[in-house]
């Protein structure tokens, strides 16, 4: 009794005794950040959300009862099924999150801070196109006359990303000078839409 009355009073006693950390994840996407970070990066946290938190070993323990001890074991399990950069974009969000509910008081300590996380292997270098191999692209568009070819000459002397070639307008091309203005990218997203009956997706699109 005087060891719970002492943290009491110094604050270290969670207000909350109910809630998972599945509920509390998604309170805090479709409270805190829905209107906050970009379509896409809701996108992105939601699909984590529903594959990885969502009725899973870890998403079904209460708040006050998470241990870094549960996380660890569970970033393990991910890492070895799922990979490095899984596990990551997991920490990320999962750390963000249990952040808020501190702020809440729903939990006092963010046991993520004491999960370790897997080293990051070193990325294979990218295959690119040789020259014969370019030769013979352009060779291809050309005899086939395929109707994106003009797209694909383009991008193959520009290395554009997809969504900023899609974005181009006529008034972006200066055919005198032969140069383009990259002002803008194009991306299909889910917009994750909130409604009393629960969290819905539907597709929409976003140029910036």
């Amino acid at each position: 009794m005087n060891d719970y009355r002492n943290k009491s009073a110094f604050g270290l006693i969670s207000k909350d005794k109910k809630t998972t950390l599945q509920e509390w994840i998604n309170i805090w996407l479709t409270t805190f950040k829905i209107n906050y970070i970009r379509s896409a990066t809701i996108k992105r946290y939601n699909g984590i959300y529903r594959s990885y938190i969502r009725n899973s070993d870890i998403g079904v323990i209460k708040l006050k009862d998470l241990k870094t001890s549960h996380i660890q074991i569970y970033y393990n399990n991910l890492n070895k099924n799922k990979g490095v950069t899984i596990v990551r974009l997991f920490h990320k969000l999962l750390k963000s999150g249990i952040n808020q509910a501190c702020k809440e008081q729903y939990i006092i300590i963010n046991p993520c801070t004491g999960a370790t996380l897997p080293k990051v292997q070193k990325k294979e270098e990218s295959q690119i196109f040789s020259l014969i191999e370019k030769h013979k692209f352009l060779y291809y568009l050309d005899s086939s006359k395929h109707r994106l070819r003009t797209l694909f000459k383009l991008d193959l002397s520009t290395s554009l990303r997809l969504g900023e070639i899609i974005a181009l307008r006529w008034c972006d091309i200066d055919l005198t000078a032969n140069n383009a203005k990259i002002s803008r990218t194009f991306k299909r997203v889910a917009k994750l839409d909130i409604t009393s009956s629960g969290n819905k997706n539907r597709n929409h699109s976003t140029s910036s």
